[in-house]
């Protein structure tokens, strides 16, 4: 399996985050502390588990109604979408 696109509105402190992994695979994040590298790795487990740590309210941006994660994965030649709200 292999992540494609990670897409996250009002997820954490990512107001609007959209990342294309293109054909290289990603091996790590880096980043400054409170930058939502933290933040990306629950986003990826969220859209794949539909489970949080803490409530879901919690994970929508401070002051935002609602938020979602985007993946596109890849697994066996085959595209996978899936959204979680």
């Amino acid at each position: 399996m292999r992540i494609k696109k990670i897409k996250l509105s009002n997820f954490g402190i990512h107001r609007d985050l959209e990342f294309v992994a293109e054909d290289k695979p990603v091996v790590g994040l880096i980043g400054k502390n409170g930058s939502g590298k933290s933040t990306i790795l629950d986003a990826v487990k969220f859209g794949l588990t539909g489970e949080l740590d803490g409530k879901l309210e919690d994970a929508v941006t401070f002051g935002r109604k609602k938020g979602y994660v985007e993946l596109t994965i890849e697994k066996n030649g085959e595209e996978i979408f899936i959204k979680r709200e």
